[in-house]
This record gives structure tokens, C-alpha cells and sequence, in this order.
């Protein structure tokens, strides 16, 4: 049976392959940098995150390939880096299922860094806004009274920096 879409008939996606094979490829990568920096093997995480780039670029904005280089770049003492690297990430991509763990994380670095109340308030209040419908808006009120507690805790991949 031909389907067909606006007159022409509709053609199977011969590129699905490619995909899978490139879904398999970020999933395992994240799970070798996560297991990397688990064991202290900084060095070898970082050539894992260069190999990851190099052979899926794309991956910068269809994965979670920036936030392993920034749990990476947190992890090794340079929150800056990984602060401009989720900044970056969160204002320009928009259509990721990444984008509010990014926020997250970023959001973390911002309240480690002992950021103002009003500068976190206000990055809160536009995260709230942008993931209202997300399980994230939740987490973000929890963090804001955690921060109005003034008792940082800093949890998942940041800890141990």
C-alpha cells in the first residue's frame, strides 16, 4: 500500500539506521564519561568528550553531550567554563529534551557560586516561566527555598568538587 503526502508518494526513511547508530553511540559515550569521572580518571574523560565531539559534532545540541562537559568541567574545578558552556545552551537551544537538565545544572553552578538572591530569583522566575508545564518548575521552587535556607547543597554530578 503507497501512502501518499501532497500527491507524491511518501518514501521510507532510509537515514533511521544512522540514527540508531547514533542514539547507541551518545548513550554509551555519556555512560563512559559518567563512569570515567567516577573513578577519578580525568584525563581520560576529557579524550572521551573530544572523541565523542569529533565524531558526532551534532551531538553539542541533540544530546547530553553538554552536560557531561560540564559535569566534567565542575568536576575538575573550572565551574566557569561549564557555567558559560550551560549558559550558552540553555539560551540558544530550544527544542531538546536536555534543555532543563542543562537549566538545572546551570542553576546549581549559579547558587555554588553564591550568585544574589535577586540574579538566582530572576533566573528561576524565567525557568519557571519557560517550564511551566515540566517537571522541572517543581524542582526549581525546591531549589529556591533550599537557597533561602542559605544551605547549598550540592548534589548529583557536582558533587565532590
Amino acid at each position: 500500500m503507497n501512502v501518499l503526502l501532497l500527491g507524491k508518494p511518501l518514501q521510507r526513511r532510509d537515514n533511521v539506521e544512522g540514527w540508531k547508530k547514533s542514539a547507541v553511540f551518545d548513550t554509551s559515550m555519556a555512560s563512559v564519561v559518567i563512569a570515567l569521572l567516577r573513578q577519578e580518571a580525568y584525563l581520560d574523560a576529557y579524550r572521551q568528550l573530544r572523541k565523542w565531539e569529533r565524531n558526532y559534532p551534532t551531538s553539542k545540541a541533540s544530546s547530553d553531550y553538554v552536560i557531561q562537559e560540564a559535569t566534567f568541567f565542575m568536576t575538575v574545578g573550572n565551574r566557569q567554563r561549564a557555567r558559560t558552556l550551560l549558559e550558552a545552551y540553555c539560551d540558544n537551544v530550544d527544542a531538546s529534551s536536555y534543555v532543563a537538565d542543562a537549566a538545572e545544572l546551570l542553576l546549581r553552578c549559579m547558587m555554588y557560586d553564591r550568585e544574589p538572591d535577586d540574579v538566582l530569583t530572576k533566573f528561576c522566575d524565567k525557568m519557571k516561566k519557560r517550564f511551566q508545564f515540566h517537571p522541572f518548575a517543581d524542582r526549581v521552587n525546591g531549589m529556591l527555598q533550599q537557597l533561602r535556607s542559605s544551605e547549598v547543597k550540592m548534589e548529583g554530578p557536582t558533587q565532590g568538587i
